[in-house]
């Protein structure tokens, strides 16, 4: 599970590089990537004023298993626009995390 704390504006964007994975590696490669419901608010200083989303992100593989992901991830935040038949409102922030250096990803991978 990746584990990602607090907001960031967003630069520009890289082309995607795509490289072809031989079966049967490719059944443990990400499949399907959700938010986790361990995601919430939450203050990023001892004080209680710097807060912000702390985002958990669960990649799973072909088997359904929980696995690890490298690449960019893009985070949008919208308002909720209650009792809507479309609750998301308007755009209110978009940030992307990088996770393709082993070593910093690291950092934000966890055994949830």
């Amino acid at each position: 599970m990746v584990h990602l704390k607090g907001i960031a504006p967003v630069g520009c964007q890289k082309a995607a590089i795509q490289q072809t994975v031989p079966y049967p590696v490719s059944l443990l490669l990400p499949k399907d990537i959700r938010i986790h419901s361990f995601t919430s608010t939450k203050a990023f200083d001892d004080a209680g004023a710097q807060k912000g989303i702390e985002v958990y992100v669960e990649a799973r593989d072909a088997y359904g298993d929980t696995t690890k992901a490298f690449g960019d991830f893009r985070f949008e935040l919208y308002a909720y626009r209650p009792q809507s038949p479309d609750p998301k409102g308007r755009l209110i922030a978009t940030w992307t995390e990088p996770l393709q250096d082993p070593k910093v990803d690291a950092l934000h991978w966890g055994n949830v």
